[in-house]
C-alpha cells in the first residue's frame, strides 16, 4: 500500500470520529516518513512510480479530512504543498478541487504552508473548469473563500460558467456552500446567481439549518448588491 492510499483509508476510517493517540503516533510516524521519501532518490519506490497528481491530491484531501493531525507537522505538509505546486498543473479537475479543498482544512487548521500550492492549483482552474462537476464547482468557490483568495477575472469567468452549467444539478449542500462563497468573495453575477435560485424549490425541503443560514446570509448580501 502506498503513501496516498494509506493516508486515504486512514481518513476516511477516522472520519467523523478524531483519531486517537496511538493512531495519531502512527500518523506521525506514517507523515515523517512519507517526508523522507520525497526528498530521497528512493521516492519512486514509496510512490509505484514518481508521485502522481492522482497521489498528491488524495494526500491532501486526506490530511484535510482529519479533524486532528500529529503535532510536528510542518516538515511532511511542506513537503507534499511543494509536491503539490509542481503536479497542479498536471491535475484533472477532480484532483485539482479535492487538493484545494483539502489545502483550506489545513489552512483552518493553522497549518500555513499552503501558499504556493494554492496560487499553483488557482493558475490551473481556467483549464479544468469545464470538466468541474457540480460537487467540485461547490469546492472550489467554498476553499477559494475560506483561503480569503480572490479569484482574478479568467478565474471568475471559468468558474461561473462551471456554477451555471451544474446548478440544476447541485445538491442542497452545494447549492448554500456555492451562494455563500460568492457572497463571501464579492462575486456579484448575476447570471448564477439566478441560475442557483432556479433550483431552491425543488431542493429546500432537503436544506438543513446551516445549509439555509449560509444560504440565506449569502442571498441577502448578493441580492442587495444586483439591486444597489
Amino acid at each position: 500500500v502506498n503513501f496516498a492510499t494509506a493516508l486515504q483509508r486512514f481518513a476516511k476510517a477516522n472520519d467523523p470520529n478524531p483519531p486517537t493517540k496511538s493512531e495519531l503516533d502512527g500518523l506521525g510516524h506514517l507523515l515523517s516518513t512519507m517526508a523522507c521519501a520525497l526528498k530521497s532518490t528512493r521516492a519512486s519506490e514509496h510512490f509505484r512510480g514518481d508521485p502522481a497528481p492522482r497521489q498528491v491530491s488524495g494526500i491532501i484531501w486526506a490530511l484535510g479530512t482529519l479533524s486532528r493531525l500529529p503535532v510536528n507537522t510542518s516538515t511532511p505538509l511542506h513537503a507534499v504543498s511543494e509536491l503539490c505546486s509542481t503536479r497542479a498543473g498536471d491535475m484533472n479537475a477532480q484532483e485539482l478541487s479535492m487538493a484545494l479543498w483539502g489545502l483550506a482544512r489545513l489552512s483552518e487548521k493553522g497549518n500555513c504552508h499552503v501558499e504556493k500550492s494554492v496560487r499553483a492549483l488557482v493558475d490551473a482552474i481556467p483549464y479544468q473548469a469545464k470538466s468541474l462537476a457540480s460537487q467540485g464547482v461547490s469546492n472550489v468557490l467554498w476553499s477559494l473563500a475560506r483561503l480569503a483568495v480572490q479569484p482574478v477575472s479568467s478565474v471568475e469567468a471559468a468558474l461561473m460558467q462551471a456554477a451555471i452549467r451544474n446548478a440544476a444539478g447541485m445538491r442542497p449542500q452545494e447549492i448554500s456552500n456555492t451562494i455563500w462563497a460568492m457572497a463571501k468573495l464579492s462575486i456579484f453575477h448575476e447570471p448564477t446567481i439566478k441560475a442557483l435560485v432556479h433550483n431552491l424549490p425543488s431542493t429546500m425541503s432537503h436544506f438543513s439549518p446551516q445549509h439555509l443560514a449560509n444560504a440565506a446570509w449569502g442571498l441577502a448580501k448578493l441580492g442587495e448588491a444586483i439591486n444597489c
